[in-house]
């Protein structure tokens, strides 16, 4: 379901010059009246996704061992992956 939100997102994000091109398509995005909608729905995606790995943490259960400090180390990495891509997604298109 987070892929298909991120999809669907994506397909509407705004496109001009070459993405690579900063100085000319940081403007181009802030000018973008879809610029909030779109970057909302990529982080909401990505979110549902996040949850979708905490899910799997829990449903595991991992009582001892390598395992429970393996899914632990999952978990916080799957904490910072999403306050990361908030912040990309935050400042996406700002000139």
């Amino acid at each position: 379901m987070g892929v298909v939100v991120t999809a669907l997102a994506g397909f509407l994000h705004a496109e001009g010059v070459d993405p690579n091109n900063h100085r000319e398509i940081f403007p181009f995005y802030a000018a973008s009246r879809s610029r909030t909608p779109v970057h909302l729905g990529q982080f909401v995606g990505m979110a549902i996704i996040t949850v979708g790995l905490v899910g799997l943490f829990f449903g595991i259960g991992a009582r001892d061992g390598t395992a429970l400090w393996l899914s632990r180390l999952a978990l916080l990495w799957a904490g910072a992956a999403i306050a990361v891509y908030a912040v990309l997604q935050a400042v996406d298109g700002w000139p």
